[in-house]
């Protein structure tokens, strides 16, 4: 039978759609020059196209224009080092590039590796899926040299039919939208029926909206695509953020397919479950289904040994690493290299955690007294930067705690999962903190208990509090593996759960 599936899994990627990595080659170089009023536009208007005079390789490139990129943590001025996008009016196709018409010049401010989105959208092509091309490029402006920069194809109008051979567009969501609401078509096609998306997000029966809303996508490939985003652990995706994503409208289906986007942070968490808490409404109804869940498992399984494939994977980074060395300055080398090392045991440690995943038994019904269930097995999830999670004896009580010492910027939790059948529920337990600070952003803060994959969160501790009970209800449509979580968002602090008060309260028979 794991024959068979695996053969199916095979099969399919063998059928992808997308074309191969024309930006894979050799590394060219940009030479970029401004004229003195352009330069003061971006300046002002970071954001505005100004025309810039653009040779490669010494090949001029004529028509070309120019804005600056990135958001927070990524984005530099115009006098800094900042990320590029061009756009190239006059580039022949199957020419220099390979015709490509838009590009983004991005800085690695967040992939100091410079591997990530290569070996990312690599995964998504092994997957069977489209992925814009990507590579890497030496980069001059106006004479200073900004060094070697990760070159991505950008989805612009003219991707749709650059990949898919067919007249069409690219829709991009406006930042926390999702794929019923607010987007920018570029190109030229069909918009999604956004209210009939949103009917079928908002149908309580998991199965009923789950079958709407495959009606609406491509489910199969959507569940390709989020078993891609979770196997290379991209937490500020579509699935696990609803961040970081591009969608079309297939011209022959009518249906939507999804797109890679943004993969500067992957691979930087082992442990993170192949059954995801899901943000996107597509992957939360998918999830919660049981047909959609065993569609989800059925092509993590068959794909897990074609994105697994460790030395496959190895001779890809090796080959890409080898490329960046010969573009770099002697001195940039030996950084490079262990940069490389450290990017790859970061692989071999998410391949590795998931295949114990994937052999664990799945999580089984809680033993119920009275309508009352303790909740056992919870394992830390993303540990804080300048922070730490561990099992603490309490002095006072001498009881055992699960223990969250925040950093700068905290999303840090204790996980559980159990099965629950349908019906409604209180998660309840105590809790305590001390100097807990909020995040400057977010609604969300504090220590608080939240069930994965939904917006039920009890209210959050913030500041130093004494022992007491937080809780939050729930209601299950059908029964169901359900996530749940003792949070800690926070900016500073700690918090402390009592496990032997972590309890599910069955609230209808």
């Amino acid at each position: 039978m794991f024959a068979g599936v695996l053969l199916a899994g095979l099969l399919r990627v063998a059928a992808a759609d997308s074309p191969t990595n024309a930006l894979a080659g050799s590394i060219p170089r940009f030479d970029i020059r401004l004229d003195p009023a352009s330069r003061d536009r971006l300046r002002r208007d970071p954001r505005s196209d100004v025309s810039a005079t653009v040779s490669i390789d010494g090949i001029p490139i004529s028509g070309t224009t120019l804005h600056l990129k990135g958001s927070v943590g990524s984005f530099r001025p115009i006098d800094d080092h900042p990320s590029l996008t061009l756009r190239f009016d006059r580039l022949d196709p199957g020419g220099i590039l390979a015709g490509i018409p838009r590009l983004h010049l991005n800085n690695s401010r967040e992939d100091p590796t410079r591997l990530h989105e290569v070996t990312g959208y690599e995964l998504f092509r092994r997957a069977g899926l489209d992925a814009p091309a990507a590579g890497h490029a030496r980069v001059t402006l106006d004479g200073r040299d900004l060094g070697l920069a990760v070159m991505r194809e950008g989805f612009g109008g003219e991707y749709h039919a650059r990949h898919f051979g067919t007249r069409g567009g690219i829709l991009e969501p406006f930042p926390t939208e999702d794929i019923d609401g607010r987007s920018t078509l570029h190109g030229h096609g069909a918009r999604p029926d956004h209210a009939a998306i949103g009917a079928a997000f908002e149908l309580v029966d998991p199965e009923e909206s789950w079958r709407a809303v495959s009606g609406r996508i491509d489910a199969e490939r959507f569940a390709d695509f989020a078993v891609a985003e979770v196997f290379a652990g991209h937490r500020d995706g579509y699935v696990m953020a609803r961040n970081n994503y591009r969608y079309r409208v297939d011209p022959v289906t009518g249906k939507l397919r999804f797109l890679p986007h943004g993969l500067d942070q992957i691979f930087d968490n082992a442990s993170i479950p192949w059954r995801p808490e899901a943000a996107g409404k597509a992957a939360r109804a998918m999830l919660r289904s049981d047909e959609g869940r065993a569609l989800y498992e059925r092509r993590f399984r068959a794909l897990f040994p074609v994105l697994g494939d460790v030395g496959s994977l190895d001779a890809f980074v090796d080959a890409t690493h080898e490329r960046i060395l010969a573009a770099l300055r002697p001195e940039e080398r030996p950084g490079q290299r262990a940069r490389t090392v450290e990017f790859k045991e970061r692989i071999h440690a998410r391949i590795a955690d998931l295949s114990r995943q994937l052999a664990a038994a799945d999580p089984a019904e809680p033993r119920w007294a009275g309508g009352r269930a303790r909740i056992d097995g919870w394992a830390p999830f993303a540990a804080p930067d300048g922070g730490s999670m561990d099992l603490a004896t309490n002095r006072a009580s001498g009881a055992v705690e699960l223990h969250v010492a925040a950093g700068k910027t905290t999303a840090a939790s204790w996980r559980a999962t159990v099965i629950l059948p349908a019906g409604r529920y209180r998660f309840t337990g105590k809790a305590r903190t001390k100097g807990v600070e909020p995040l400057p952003f977010g609604k969300t803060q504090g220590a608080a208990l939240r069930v994965l994959g939904t917006d039920h969160r009890s209210e959050g501790r913030i500041g130093t509090t004494a022992s007491g009970e937080v809780s939050v209800e729930f209601e299950l449509g059908a029964r169901a593996p359900t996530g749940l979580a003792c949070e800690l968002r926070a900016s500073g602090g700690d918090a402390w759960f009592d496990p032997a008060s972590l309890v599910i309260v069955r609230l209808t028979p």
